[in-house]
């Protein structure tokens, strides 16, 4: 007996046509896992990010605990980190089958929205872009970020088209998570919000908003039951700025809450390295746009944005109006509002959104010239690997962590073990007084200690029980009397030469820059 509720029957012409999206969904996929795999820039390229491997040790050592440091509080990204293991190969494995969801997602979610032609236009972009090659390729938490973000953003969409209210409260709780996963995503909330108002759906917006709020009402109320202080997690995200090695003037930010802080926002290094600057409220945008990761996306991008009757012709009423939008609440929010580094990896949705653009004048480039289209596609697999190689490494904050896939075995657990920001699960609170004769040259950690084990850096054996380590700085062929340190609970900055043990209650920390 037939069922009551099945789907029409495919004609032969539409089963040809999914066949062949289908084939060329999969050489898209091949062709991403392929660029990542043999790019020189995959895996670890040291940077502070590396502290969200402490933060996932931290969990499978000590279980429900409260984040040391914003990093830990990405749980979403963190408890991810810790499920698959702290392996080179496992980290690099998380990251990859990340954006090969990411790239799924957009294609399936955006389908109903835009087209089979054009979601795999979206799809093929997407693999062949620089900037998401770097994010699935590195340890960078955008790429989940970025999963949940978008996924919101396409049920939101068709929740527009004529969806029915799943797609609403599907896309909330997503949402919930990417804001959870970190709060750049608060400026996909602003810009969703706004797309259902202008759209007249003001009772969607609220019930949007409500379901969003649940993954941030439960994570309050887990540091209040901690804590006893809801937003607990907020005053810890805005100590980042605390951290030293940002790329301001001394290296960290003096000027309180970052909230809002337009003196902050001022004083970030011109991140364009002098070619392109006009104005730090400006300096963000063309760094974003010429940066090698998004230069071949954004450029072609901005000329499609500005012939719609072109791009977006046959496309959702107000498509265009909502991704302007929504890229201007990434720019606001980023810079304006938790007035952060101007990075071009913190407007990733920005970017994400300029890739759907490039696809849409694709499709609609095919549809009248096949030959230019078919070159542009080509050119972007051609030139997207070789752009994602240019970007300048990230400054080795933490050296400790062996690199993925290279430096390192890639079997082998990636312990960030010790007091790197307070992540430390071994530093004691006390620091005993040492004599200047243990003030020696670092040798192999000699601790039974199992977050020391396997652990690939090197540091006195007698700093290890009381909280003190040595770091090298990262600077071409360092000596060892390039050594910095720091002390907690003192107001020395850090210095060259062997350093003091510390002593009382202070304990001490490498420094990051």
């Amino acid at each position: 007996m037939p069922r009551a509720a099945s789907l029409p029957a495919l004609t032969p012409a539409e089963t040809v046509a999914l066949s062949v999206e289908r084939i060329a969904l999969a050489l898209v996929l091949l062709f991403f896992l392929g660029a990542i795999l043999v790019s020189g820039m995959n895996g670890y390229q040291g940077s502070d990010d590396a502290r969200y491997i402490a933060g996932a040790e931290a969990w499978l050592a000590e279980g429900v605990h409260v984040a040391r440091n914003h990093w830990e509080t990405r749980l979403p990204y963190v408890l991810l980190i810790a499920a698959t293991g702290t392996t080179a190969t496992g980290v690099l494995a998380l990251h990859i089958t990340l954006g090969i969801a990411l790239i799924l997602m957009s294609w399936r979610l955006s389908r109903p929205v835009i087209g089979p032609r054009a979601a795999v236009a979206f799809a093929a972009v997407l693999a062949m872009a620089a900037f998401t090659q770097q994010i699935a390729g590195r340890l960078q938490i955008e790429v989940l970020e970025l999963l949940l973000a978008g996924a919101a953003f396409w049920l939101v969409r068709q929740r527009i088209g004529g969806a029915g209210l799943a797609q609403l409260v599907i896309a909330g709780l997503l949402l919930g998570l990417a804001i959870v996963t970190r709060q750049t995503s608060a400026a996909v909330a602003l810009g969703l919000g706004l797309a259902l108002l202008l759209s007249r759906r003001l009772a969607d917006a609220c019930l949007l908003a409500a379901v969003a709020a649940l993954p941030l009402v439960a994570e309050a109320a887990f540091y209040w039951a901690m804590t006893g202080d809801p937003l607990a997690r907020l005053r810890i995200d805005m100590g980042h700025v605390l951290v030293e090695g940002q790329p301001l003037p001394g290296g960290v930010s003096t000027m309180g809450n970052p909230l809002f802080n337009l003196a902050l926002g001022a004083a970030w290094q011109n991140t364009t390295l002098g070619i392109l600057h006009i104005h730090w409220s400006v300096d963000a945008f063309l760094r974003v746009v010429t940066y090698p990761t998004g230069l071949l996306t954004w450029v072609p991008a901005l000329v499609l944005l500005a012939f719609p009757r072109f791009t977006f012709a046959g496309q959702q009423p107000g498509l265009r109006r909502d991704v302007l939008i929504m890229m201007a609440c990434v720019y606001v929010v980023v810079v304006f509002v938790l007035t952060l580094a101007p990075e071009p990896r913190y407007f990733s949705m920005a970017t994400y959104l300029a890739a759907m653009v490039l696809a849409l004048g694709l499709t609609r480039l095919a549809e009248r010239r096949p030959g230019p289209a078919i070159l542009g596609i080509l050119g972007l697999a051609a030139a997207g690997p070789v752009a994602a190689d240019l970007n300048p490494a990230p400054r080795p904050v933490v050296p400790q962590l062996v690199g993925l896939l290279q430096g390192g075995i890639a079997g082998g657990t990636l312990h960030v073990s010790g007091p790197v920001e307070a992540t430390s699960r071994s530093a004691k609170p006390d620091c005993p007084a040492a004599s200047p004769a243990r003030r020696r040259r670092p040798g192999p950690i000699s601790s039974a200690s199992p977050a020391m084990t396997g652990s690939t850096w090197r540091r006195p054996a007698r700093a290890a029980w009381c909280g003190c380590s040595r770091w090298r700085a990262a600077r071409p062929r360092p000596a060892w009397p390039g050594t910095r340190w720091k002390c907690w609970g003192s107001r020395g900055r850090c210095r060259p030469g062997p350093g003091p043990i510390c002593g009382g209650n202070a304990t001490c920390r490498p420094c990051t820059r």
